[in-house]
């Protein structure tokens, strides 16, 4: 993968001003943008404390429109992935200043998932403004998992 291939790659805003809502993000290539998250560094060898939920129902990002006042276009978006900390885990490694771990690796788990997306032509929208209380109500998420960061993923209209 030569540099300026890599630095193109990172560059690429690659934000939606529209979503094509005949073509929805298939299967194999969730799985593939959730191997690529699964390779993301984590704080712990062996043991990210991140967590993602899919959103794909029409009810489902309904329900995200709520929450993302700011961007509600953004539920328009065949696929929404929520990446929260998981605190449980974070804390499960008892090795302080683990904390944080679940937020850092949350984040590391999207930004390796938004250049996964990006390469394969995906256009992505970085969510990042929310009331994490109120996001994690609507995702009915246990008390263990702060929402972090939100990609809205689909292809441009």
């Amino acid at each position: 993968f030569p540099y300026m291939e890599f630095l193109a790659l990172l560059s690429n805003p690659a934000r939606a001003k529209a979503y094509d809502p005949s073509r929805m993000v298939s299967h194999e290539l969730l799985e593939r943008l959730m191997h690529a998250a699964a390779l993301a560094p984590c704080c712990v060898a062996g043991l990210p404390c991140w967590h993602v939920e899919v959103v794909r129902t029409e009810e489902g990002k309904q329900r995200l429109g709520n929450v993302f006042t700011q961007a509600p276009h953004l539920t328009q978006a065949p696929l929404v992935l929520v990446f929260c900390a998981d605190t449980g885990k974070a804390k499960a490694a008892a090795m302080p200043p683990l904390e944080r771990a679940g937020w850092a690796d949350a984040v590391a788990a999207a930004t390796t998932v938004r250049l996964a997306a990006v390469d394969t032509g995906l256009a992505v929208d970085w969510i990042a403004e929310f009331d994490p209380a109120k996001l994690r109500a609507v995702l009915d998420l246990s008390v263990a998992l702060e929402p972090i960061v939100a990609l809205a993923l689909g292809f441009e209209h």
